[in-house]
């Protein structure tokens, strides 16, 4: 279900340049439902993506390799309690973002066969993606972290309760700060 919720994400943005919610979108899950959780959703997430817009081998590559790990990554940090873990999530989607842009800048040129001065080219026009991606993600992911962070808490109290404890008269996700 929520592999279909990032799908829906990035077809209705697919047709604006820079804007970019799959990243901070995924990230909240991994955050809250965990590393492993996160890692099937980007494997999923990765394999329908090619179904539907079309297989190319750089673009499987690329998201076979990267979804799954910043998931992993981002689950990793949903360990880290308090205001701390807004601001690691923040450093590491930016930084994670910037990763999957240099990336691509060595999967695509190799398995394309690019010469020396293709793949200069394509770095550099990368470059022009990489930025408002990462501005995006890190804007994004910071207006999205408590209204998602809350409401995939809920989710994973109602689907989840063995995985859950009471604080006070509320029911939160274990190791949750709310």
């Amino acid at each position: 279900m929520f592999t279909a919720l990032l799908i829906g994400v990035q077809f209705a943005l697919s047709f604006t340049y820079g804007l970019e919610l799959v990243s901070v979108t995924l990230a909240m899950f991994s955050l809250v439902f965990g590393s492993r959780r996160g890692f099937v959703v980007g494997v999923a997430f990765s394999l329908l993506r090619l179904m539907i817009f079309g297989f190319y081998p750089t673009v499987a590559v690329l998201y076979l390799t990267y979804y799954p790990l910043y998931a992993v990554a981002v689950g990793q940090i949903g360990k880290i309690k308090g205001k701390k873990q807004f601001v690691v999530l923040l450093v590491a989607v930016s930084l994670m973002t910037v990763c999957f842009s240099l990336l691509d800048d060595v999967i695509t040129p190799l398995m394309m066969g690019f010469n020396n001065k293709a793949w200069l080219t394509y770095f550099y026009g990368s470059f022009l993606a990489m930025v408002p991606q990462t501005i995006c993600v890190f804007i994004s992911t910071a207006v999205l972290y408590y209204p998602l962070k809350k409401l995939l808490g809920k989710l994973k109290v109602r689907f989840f309760p063995d995985e859950c404890e009471t604080v006070g008269e509320r029911i939160v996700p274990k190791g949750n700060d709310n």
